[in-house]
C-alpha cells in the first residue's frame, strides 16, 4: 500500500470518528436539555450500491471490488434492516452505535481525552457552519 492509499484509509477513517465524535457531543446537549430524542448512530456496514460509480478508481481497486462485492457486501435491504432497527429500538438505544441490529460502541477514540476534545471542537465547528445558514439553528436543538 502506498503512502497516498494509507493516507486516504486513515482519513476515511478520522471522518468517522469525527462523526462519532459529533454525535457525542450532541448526544451531551440533548442530554443536557432534558428532550426525549434519541439520538444513536447507525452503521448499516458494507452494502452494494452504486454510490461509487461516479470516481475513477485504480484497476486494482476495481478487481477487489468485484471479487469482495458478491462475497462479502450485504444487499440494501438487509443494510436498511439496522436502520430500522434503530428507528424502533426506542429509547435503550439512545447515544449507542449500532451496527448489525444491536447495540454497539463505537472506535475506542471517541472514549479517549483527545476525542473528548475533538468532539467539542467538531461540534463548535459545525455549529458555527450551521448558525451561518440558519441563526440561531443551534439553540433549537
Amino acid at each position: 500500500m502506498s503512502h497516498a492509499q494509507g493516507a486516504r484509509m486513515m482519513a476515511a477513517s478520522d471522518r468517522s470518528a469525527t462523526l462519532a465524535d459529533f454525535i457525542e457531543a450532541l448526544l451531551v446537549m440533548l442530554s443536557d436539555s432534558g428532550t426525549s430524542v434519541v439520538l444513536n448512530m447507525v452503521d448499516p456496514g458494507f452494502c452494494k450500491s452504486e454510490l461509487l460509480r461516479e470516481r475513477t478508481w485504480p484497476w486494482y481497486f476495481k478487481l477487489m471490488m468485484a471479487i469482495a462485492m458478491p462475497l462479502l457486501a450485504r444487499t440494501p435491504e438487509m443494510g436498511a434492516r439496522t436502520y430500522i432497527w434503530a428507528v424502533t429500538a426506542g429509547s435503550k438505544s439512545h447515544g449507542y452505535y449500532v451496527e448489525d441490529s444491536e447495540l454497539s460502541t463505537p472506535a475506542p477514540f471517541v472514549d479517549t481525552e483527545e476525542g473528548r476534545r475533538l468532539q467539542v471542537k467538531v461540534f463548535d465547528e459545525l455549529a458555527c457552519i450551521l448558525n451561518s445558514l440558519a441563526p440561531r439553528i443551534i439553540e433549537n436543538i
